[in-house]
């Protein structure tokens, strides 16, 4: 009888253990922007990668949802409230002339709670980019520790950007 207390003891530790592991999203909130300069193409791609369930937070509380699901079988509506998402919350600046975003696609990495959505956008008629500055709120309205980094890659040249509630923009001269 001793060896199944303790075995029952055991048990309800890992389940406890389990239950508080899965109730936490995750230990950070980040996205990552991959922004490329594509000259040949004369547009630049712009990648924002951000965990799915934060991402499934905000698009719910920005259309007063309760229900969303963000995955490859996402509906036309779905995507296009995620996109619409993103670009509220992001602006590029070029040259000093605001650019316009276009939507392209979403893909996914991961799985579980460490699962990402990337959002894929493109910017096009670019020929060359002197400066670049990068508006970025996205998932600060939720998380006041949210960080928002961002790569911005122009020929062999990279530099970054660390955003976050408090600096949500910043310039880069290339």
């Amino acid at each position: 009888m001793v060896f199944s207390g303790h075995l029952k003891f055991w048990f309800i530790l890992l389940g406890i253990v389990m239950c508080y592991t899965i109730s936490q999203a995750h230990a950070f909130y980040v996205s990552v922007y991959a922004v490329n300069f594509s000259p040949d193409r004369q547009e630049l791609n712009v990648t924002c990668k951000v965990f799915t369930n934060d991402l499934e937070d905000a698009v719910k509380k920005k259309n007063a949802i309760t229900a969303l699901s963000i995955d490859a079988g996402s509906s036309r509506n779905t995507k296009k409230m995620v996109s619409d998402y993103v670009l509220e919350r992001t602006k590029i600046i070029l040259n000093d002339t605001p650019a316009e975003m276009i939507f392209s696609h979403l893909s996914w990495e991961g799985a579980g709670i460490t699962e990402t959505t990337l959002c894929h956008f493109k910017i096009t008629g670019v020929t060359h980019i002197e400066t670049i500055e990068i508006y970025s709120k996205l998932l600060t309205e939720l998380y006041d520790d949210q960080v928002n980094i961002v790569n911005v890659r122009v020929g062999d040249k990279r530099k970054a950007l660390n955003l976050d509630k408090r600096v949500h923009q910043g310039k880069l001269v290339f």
